[in-house]
């Protein structure tokens, strides 16, 4: 199942969201979609991790420094935190608290293009597969949270799921 929103975020040039999830492994080792808007931003993972494109109208979709990856993490195994920004300069991807990767700078307000869909496959892609797996938690703030209000939400929560 999925949750498609009918009335989209209000965003201009600044963006977080944070999910708590568990996901299940990909089918035939694709990505999976977790949340966001096909051909703006959304969060993605594979069986290594954890992965954010967001463009702006100064910087199309998957150019360079609107798509990062964090790596090295098995998403399937365990609960995560995962919190991804744009502040208007770079894009960043959090997991449990602590910052994982940078974009390189990019600039301008978000492309706000098409349906916001929680778990599903909102793209036209053969290699995204509708995410599966549980999300405890999801939040989506019109300005980037800084990196101790991100700590500060990772220790708030992190006793429920034993982190």
């Amino acid at each position: 199942d999925h949750i498609t929103l009918t009335t989209n975020p209000s965003l201009t040039n600044q963006i977080t969201i944070e999910v708590w999830v568990k996901l299940e492994p990909t089918i035939n080792n694709l990505t999976g979609w977790i949340c966001g808007r096909e051909s703006s931003y959304r969060i993605l993972y594979t069986s290594t991790g954890f992965a954010w494109v967001c463009a702006t109208d100064n910087n199309g979709w998957y150019t360079s420094g609107t798509a990062i990856s964090a790596s090295s993490l098995t998403p399937h195994t365990k609960t995560y935190q995962v919190v991804v920004t744009y502040d208007g300069s770079n894009n960043k991807i959090y997991v449990n608290g602590t910052l994982r990767i940078t974009g390189s700078a990019i600039s301008g307000n978000i492309r706000n293009v098409n349906p916001y869909y929680i778990m599903r496959d909102g793209s036209s892609d053969v290699n995204i597969d509708h995410g599966q797996g549980i999300i405890y938690s999801h939040r989506i703030y019109n300005r980037a949270l800084t990196a101790s209000e991100i700590q500060q939400n990772f220790n708030a929560l992190r006793g429920r799921f034993g982190i």
